[in-house]
């Protein structure tokens, strides 16, 4: 493997006594930030991107974000009929295709237009989609994919500079039936493996505002196969749009993916979100980052951001960002009061391909009596608000399982892990929690989950707090 230097600071919660161990309840927390460095302003080159924006065109879709339809707004051109579908490869994994539709419509007068924002899903979804994409070069590759019940090809491998194909391609896209969510996932996840070249980040991007009813629907075998794709080089990001999809699926995806996930509650999420995705796309160093953290002095070592583990029991991470710090809040419980040094193993690919891999050993400082014990108040705020995140995915648990008043009893006492946190961290903490429950309170149950389980997403991805 070889190495790279990347910026790291720890931070341990407390001092420890010496002599003493600490117990279950006095566990040491430490907090591990790496930041990559920012990108020079004055430089221009970025690594090139093959996307897929794979779209829902569902009926749904044609409505506004708040239900309203919008019928036969949008503009449209007649589609080709392409081939018999068939078992195609990704990345060595074979996935059952549904039969695509290759869109070869005339170039409209207004290619070169953004139209105005409509309230339709879809073409705030469009809109959302081309501002993204005027920000693309001649070196990136852009496929865009729709889907409802059957999946259609709307256009492959073009050249982000070539803005008359795409904006024609978004264009032409019309809303539709059913939900065939993995069939267009499948169709547009292809498009990226199929023009992988060494040197480019390679992602597809699903919008959907609803839940997978035609095809596959399990989320188990749906992340399953994205993962196995992710581990070959294609990651996935998800959008969910609205307040009737799948957050448990989308979450799932992005997860699987080595990607992102955004809940698009109104119209201004739109933009802000794709903004947020392409913005880092052109700043992703680090990709399949994975950390072991070990320490034969400790017990109970985990991760308060809950990351899901690899088949080798690592850590999954978020990829690292040039300029953007990712945060990890280690809990750990020392056998004895000279417990020594945690070991914190980073693995991941650089812009390269490349494998890098580094290691630091971290050791808590001792004090003579508890007395003399110095709290750090940045690592306080840290796992306080990893504890939150928690009892929000804890509530919406109880909350699956029909328990309404446990739910909010849960995001009551979330509250407590905020008695030690600063005052702007615990304001914003309680502000949540407060609106989580008033909500809860009037029963607007599908809109709490959402809400409850992005924001632990966002602060458990170590990206935000």
């Amino acid at each position: 493997m070889s190495q790279s230097s990347l910026p790291f600071v720890s931070h341990w919660s407390q001092q420890l006594v010496q002599g003493k161990k600490s117990g279950p309840k006095h566990a040491l927390e430490l907090l591990a930030r790496w930041t990559p460095p920012a990108r020079e302003k004055s430089s221009k080159k970025r690594r090139p991107v093959n996307l897929s924006l794979i779209i829902d065109r569902s009926g749904s879709m044609t409505e506004s974000i708040n239900g309203r339809s919008f019928g036969g707004h949008h503009r449209a051109s007649p589609a080709i009929f392409g081939g018999p579908a068939m078992a195609q490869p990704m990345g060595g994994i074979t996935f059952p295709l549904p039969k695509p539709i290759i869109a070869q419509p005339t170039l409209p007068p207004h290619v070169s237009q953004i139209h105005e924002p409509s309230q339709s899903k879809l073409d705030l979804a469009k809109d959302a989609a081309w501002s993204a994409i005027q920000n693309l070069g001649a070196e990136d590759i852009v496929s865009i994919v729709s889907f409802d019940d059957s999946v259609r090809v709307v256009c492959q491998g073009v050249k982000g500079s070539d803005r008359a194909t795409l904006r024609q391609a978004l264009d032409s896209i019309v809303g539709g039936g059913s939900t065939a969510l993995f069939d267009g996932w499948c169709e547009g996840a292809r498009c990226v493996a199929n023009a992988m070249a060494d040197g480019y980040l390679n992602r597809a991007l699903l919008l959907t505002d609803g839940q997978a009813n035609v095809g596959e629907r399990s989320q188990d075998k749906i992340c399953q196969r994205v993962a196995q794709l992710a581990d070959t080089g294609v990651s996935t990001s998800a959008f969910g749009v609205g307040l009737d999809y799948n957050e448990d699926l989308l979450q799932g995806i992005a997860l699987s993916g080595d990607g992102n996930y955004y809940h698009i509650k109104g119209s201004d999420d739109f933009l802000s979100l794709f903004s947020d995705e392409f913005e880092g796309l052109a700043n992703v160093v680090g990709r399949q980052v994975r950390l072991m953290v070990e320490g034969e002095g400790w017990r109970d070592i985990k991760a308060l951001n809950d990351f899901p583990l690899d088949a080798a029991g690592q850590m999954k991470l978020p990829n690292l960002m040039a300029g953007r710090a990712l945060e990890v809040v280690i809990e750990a419980v020392a056998k004895t009061g000279a417990p020594g040094a945690l070991t914190l193993t980073l693995g991941y690919l650089d812009e390269k391909g490349a494998a890098q891999k580094q290691a630091w050993s971290q050791e808590p400082a001792t004090v003579e009596k508890k007395s003399m014990i110095v709290m750090n108040q940045d690592v306080v705020d840290a796992a306080a608000a990893q504890r939150v995140a928690q009892q929000k995915k804890l509530a919406m648990d109880a909350l699956d399982r029909g328990d309404m008043a446990l739910a909010g009893q849960t995001l009551f006492a979330a509250r407590s892990f905020m008695a030690n946190a600063s005052g702007a961290v615990a304001a914003s903490a309680t502000s949540s929690l407060e609106a989580l429950e008033s909500a809860l309170e009037a029963g607007d149950t599908v809109s709490v989950r959402k809400s409850a389980l992005y924001e632990s997403y966002n602060t458990r991805s170590g990206k935000s707090r």
